[in-house]
C-alpha cells in the first residue's frame, strides 16, 4: 500500500449516508440552499411552464413575439436543469431516501410537461416563411439566439409536415422497444450464473465480472467468462431479435426522414462529414499490426501458448500499489494539469477540494463515478473513491476534466450555447488521464510501478481506440444489411462479429464461441453510431496532449479556449480551435503511432524487470 494511502478496514461495511463527512459531501446548495427552497421553486415552475401555449401559432407576427418566446423558454429550461440537477444528485447519494427519489420522478414529470408545452416551436419555425426567417436574423435582438436558430433551422431539409412529425413522434414509444426489452432483460432477467472460487460460490453480475476477468489466476478468469457468456447464451435468440429490432428502428426513423442512410442520418444534425466515420475505420486497419504486437506481447509475459478473450484483462505487473489517498490524488492530478496554467489549476483545486465531488462510497449510493451540473452553478462529481486502486486516481482526473470542460463552457457562453456535443464530450476527459500518466512516467523510478503504468494505459488505449473501432465497423455492417433488404438473424449476427473478431484480434488469437455472442450484450448498438465517438474523442486528446506538453503557452491557450466554445461550435470546428482537424485522418494515425510508441516503452520496461 502506498504510504500515502488511508488504512481501511477490509470488507468494511458501507456508512449510512448521515455518517458521512460534510467535506466529502458535494455542495447541493449552491442550488438550493434546502429542500423547501427546492419544493417552492417547483411550485412556481409549475404554473409558469404553461404560458409557453400562449406563443403557439403566433411566430409569425415576427421577430418580436420569437424573442419572447425564446427569453422565456431559455428562463423556464434554466429553472427546469437545476431543479432536475438537485433532485438527482440527492437521489443519487441515497437511493433509499424515498423523499429524494420522490423529487426525482417529480422534476421528471415537470420536464416531460415543459417538452409538451414547447412542442409546436419546431415545427412552428421550421414553417416560417424565408422572408420571416431572414427577418429574424436580421433583428439584433435575436442575435444572442442565432447559433440555436441556425441549428434547428439546419435541420430543416429533413423536417417533415406536421402530420408526418405527429406520425413519428408517436412511432417513437414503439421504436424503443427493442432497447426497453434489453434493459430489462439485461439488468433484471438476466442471470449470469456462478462458479467456485476459493471454496466459496462466486454469483457473476455485471459489477463484478470485471474483477474474476482480471484475475492472475487463468482458470479463474476462464470459468469466470464461461459463467458470463452461459447467461446471454440462454437468451440468445432473444437478444438477436431486439438487437435487430433497434437496427431496424434506426433504419426506419431514417428513411421517414428521407435521409440517404441510416449513417447520415445519426451525423447529420452536428455536421459530421461520414468520412470521419470511414477514415476511423480505414485507418485502424491500417493499424492493426501494434495490436497484434500487444497480444504477443501479452501471450509472452503471461507464458501462453494461445491468448483467449479471457486474457485480455490479466495483470501484466500483478502485486503493484499504486494508490494514493483522495487529496493526494487531488494533488497528483493538479500536478499533471499544471501546464494548462494557474487559472485552471486554481479553479479546479477549489473545485475538487471544496464541494465539487462526493467522494466516498456510502450506503445506497449509486456506483461508478460522473459528472454532472447546472448551468450557472458549480459542476458536481461522484466518485465511489478507494485509496488502494490508482485506476481512482485516473477516474478523478478523468471527470475533473469534463467538469474543468462544462466549467469553462458555462463562463464563456449563454445557456443555449453552452451544452457541448457527445463527440468532444470524451476529449477533455482523456486529455486530462493522458497527462496523469506522462506525469506519473517522469515522476516515478520504480521499474515496477513504470511498467504498470504503461500497461495500464495500453490496455485502456485497446479498449477505446481497437475495440470501440471494431463496434463501429460492427455497426455499419449490420445497419447496412438492414438497409439492403438482407437477413439479420442469429446466425447472420454472429457471423458478421466472428469476421471482424477474426481481422481485428489477427491470426494468433483464438476466437472462443462464447466471443460470439458480446454484439448481444452491447447496450450502445441500440442508440446508433455512438461508439466511434469514443475513438475519435482519445484520437483527439491524445493530439492535444501532445501539442500541450510540447507546443508550449500557445497550445495551452487553444486548448482552453475549446473548452470554452462549449457548443458555440460544430464540433468538429470547436476541435479546429484547438489545433486538431478531425475531418482528416492524422489525429487517428497519431494515436496509434502513440500505441506503438508506448508498446515499445512498455516491451522494454518488462525486459529491464
Amino acid at each position: 500500500m502506498s504510504p500515502c494511502s488511508r488504512e481501511e478496514p477490509v470488507n468494511a461495511p458501507a456508512p449510512e449516508r448521515r455518517a458521512v463527512a460534510q467535506q466529502d459531501r458535494w455542495n447541493l446548495s449552491v442550488l438550493y440552499p434546502s429542500n423547501e427552497a427546492w419544493e417552492a421553486d417547483f411550485e412556481r415552475l409549475s404554473q409558469d411552464i404553461p404560458s409557453l401555449s400562449d406563443f403557439k401559432g403566433r411566430l409569425v407576427e415576427g421577430p418580436a413575439v420569437l424573442l419572447d418566446y425564446l427569453q422565456k423558454s431559455v428562463e423556464l429550461s434554466l429553472r427546469r436543469e437545476r431543479l432536475v440537477e438537485f433532485a438527482n444528485r440527492s437521489s443519487d447519494v441515497d437511493l433509499a431516501d424515498g423523499d429524494a427519489l420522490a423529487r426525482r420522478q417529480r422534476a421528471m414529470g415537470l420536464s416531460n410537461q415543459l417538452e409538451e408545452e414547447s412542442a409546436f416551436f419546431r415545427p412552428e419555425l421550421m414553417a416560417l416563411p424565408e422572408p420571416a426567417i431572414q427577418a429574424a436574423f436580421d433583428a439584433p435582438a435575436l442575435a444572442p439566439y442565432k447559433n440555436l436558430l441556425e441549428r434547428l433551422l439546419w435541420e430543416r431539409k429533413y423536417t417533415l409536415s406536421e402530420p408526418e412529425e405527429r406520425l413519428l413522434a408517436l412511432s417513437a414509444e414503439v421504436c424503443r422497444s427493442p432497447v426497453e426489452t434489453f434493459e430489462q432483460l439485461n439488468a433484471a432477467d438476466l442471470v449470469l450464473g456462478e462458479f467456485e472460487h476459493d471454496g466459496e460460490v462466486v454469483v457473476l453480475s455485471h459489477g463484478n465480472a470485471l474483477t474474476y476477468w482480471s484475475n492472475a489466476n487463468r482458470e479463474v478468469r476462464r470459468k469466470a467468462f464461461d459463467t458470463y457468456y452461459q447467461g446471454y447464451a440462454g437468451h440468445k435468440h432473444t437478444l438477436a431479435a431486439t438487437l435487430a429490432g433497434g437496427l431496424r428502428s434506426n433504419v426506419f426513423r431514417a428513411r421517414a426522414r428521407g435521409f440517404d442512410s441510416s449513417l447520415q442520418a445519426a451525423l447529420y444534425s452536428e455536421k459530421i462529414p461520414e468520412s470521419v466515420y470511414h477514415n476511423l475505420i480505414e485507418t485502424t486497419h491500417e493499424y492493426l499490426g501494434p495490436f497484434y504486437d500487444y497480444l504477443e506481447l501479452l501471450r509472452s509475459t503471461l507464458k501462453l501458448d494461445t491468448v483467449h478473450a479471457y486474457d485480455l484483462f490479466a495483470p501484466l505487473v500483478p502485486n503493484v500499489k499504486l494508490g494514493r489517498s483522495y487529496e493526494a490524488g487531488v494533488d497528483l492530478t493538479l500536478e499533471a494539469v499544471s501546464v494548462l496554467g494557474e487559472e485552471y489549476v486554481s479553479t479546479l483545486r477549489n473545485g475538487l477540494l471544496n464541494g465539487w465531488v462526493d467522494r466516498y462510497h456510502n450506503k445506497n449510493k449509486v456506483p461508478g463515478a460522473y459528472s454532472g451540473g447546472a448551468y450557472g452553478s458549480d459542476p458536481f462529481i461522484l466518485l465511489n473513491f478507494k485509496d488502494d486502486n490508482i485506476e481512482h486516481v485516473y477516474t478523478l482526473a478523468h471527470e475533473a476534466g469534463h467538469s474543468m470542460h462544462t466549467s469553462y463552457a458555462n463562463r464563456a457562453q449563454t445557456y443555449q450555447d453552452a451544452h457541448y456535443s457527445i463527440f468532444v464530450a470524451e476529449v477533455a476527459s482523456t486529455f486530462n488521464e493522458t497527462l496523469l500518466t506522462e506525469h506519473l512516467l517522469k515522476t516515478l523510478d520504480d521499474p515496477l510501478a513504470r511498467a504498470e503504468l504503461l500497461a495500464r494505459e495500453l490496455s485502456a488505449l485497446r479498449t477505446v481506440l481497437y475495440r470501440q473501432t471494431m463496434f463501429a465497423e460492427f455497426e455499419l455492417a449490420a445497419h447496412r444489411r438492414v438497409e439492403e433488404n438482407l437477413s439479420l438473424t442469429l446466425d447472420d449476427l454472429r457471423q458478421l462479429y466472428r469476421s471482424l473478431l477474426e481481422r481485428y484480434f489477427g491470426p494468433k488469437y483464438v476466437i472462443d464461441e462464447a466471443s460470439e455472442l458480446e454484439c448481444l450484450r452491447i447496450p450502445h448498438f441500440y442508440y446508433g453510431y455512438y461508439v466511434y465517438q469514443y475513438s475519435t474523442g482519445v484520437s483527439a486528446a491524445l493530439t492535444l496532449a501532445e501539442q500541450v506538453l510540447h507546443g508550449g503557452q500557445p497550445a495551452a491557450d487553444r486548448y482552453l479556449k475549446f473548452l470554452a466554445t462549449g457548443n458555440s461550435l460544430y464540433p468538429t470546428d470547436a476541435l479546429e480551435v484547438a489545433g486538431v482537424d478531425m475531418t482528416q485522418s492524422a489525429p487517428v494515425q497519431a494515436a496509434y503511432r502513440y500505441f506503438a510508441r508506448r508498446l515499445s516503452e512498455l516491451r522494454a520496461a518488462l525486459a529491464a524487470l
